[in-house]
């Protein structure tokens, strides 16, 4: 799977549920050269294909563009925590 689909599959449910309450956590996992820095946080990267960003530059834009079309309905006060760890 590419890393849109990744994202559509199984990310942004994750963040939009974080619009109704809940909490949610990424997790990846697995053998050294995997590709769970390229999954997770290519976005850095200049010159990428979209469908290649990774996981945190796609949360983090749907996150504020969320938060964007909150405020301008009016619904609701937004606090936004965010945590990273890269072990």
């Amino acid at each position: 799977l590419i890393c849109f689909q990744v994202y559509e599959v199984s990310v942004a449910p994750l963040v939009e549920a974080c619009f109704e309450g809940y909490n949610a956590t990424i997790f990846a996992y697995g053998q050294t050269g995997a590709g769970k820095t390229h999954t997770m946080g290519s976005g850095n990267c200049r010159n990428i294909e979209d469908d290649q960003v990774g996981m945190i530059p796609r949360v983090v834009n749907a996150i504020f563009r969320l938060t964007k079309e909150a405020h301008e309905r009016g619904d609701w006060q937004i606090e936004v925590r965010v945590s990273y760890v890269e072990i």
